[in-house]
């Protein structure tokens, strides 16, 4: 009995170093140029390097919309986590089966504290419901 119980504590010290070094860094920013937008994700580390990005938010995004090409602001939201590979890179493209896509890939930066990235959307609908294209565009975000 005694055994078992060093065995576990022992087990439970080893764990807590990889425990201390995860976490989640949120960063907020903007699209370069467009003081009007807010960009927001979420870095999660594990043993002090960077596993994935969470949370992605883009606000007041200028877009294209309708046949005229009227300039209109939309939002966009990524609700599930993009892997992070090697040198800390990410990109993804996301379909819907109603043909829209939205493609997110860039840099996560000085260890987290930091994203860097394009957003670019095509094919998706307005609150109007006219068809809409968001041209490549640039982001910065800094740990908050």
């Amino acid at each position: 009995m005694r055994k078992l119980l060093l065995a576990t504590v022992a087990v439970g010290l080893l764990a807590l170093p990889a425990v201390a070094l995860a976490g989640k860094i949120q960063t907020e920013g903007q699209i370069t140029g467009d003081s009007a937008t807010k960009v927001k994700v979420r870095v999660i580390k594990r043993s002090g390097d960077v596993i994935k990005v969470r949370g992605f938010r883009a606000k007041g995004v200028l877009s294209k919309c309708g046949p005229a090409d009227q300039p209109n602001r939309i939002d966009f939201r990524i609700r599930g986590a993009i892997p992070v590979g090697a040198e800390n890179r990410f990109d993804q493209l996301f379909k819907n089966k109603d043909g829209s896509r939205l493609r997110v890939s860039g840099k996560v930066r000085r260890h987290g504290r930091m994203v860097v990235g394009d957003l670019k959307a095509r094919n998706f609908d307005n609150d109007d419901g006219q068809n809409c294209v968001t041209p490549k565009q640039r982001f910065k975000t800094h740990k908050v």
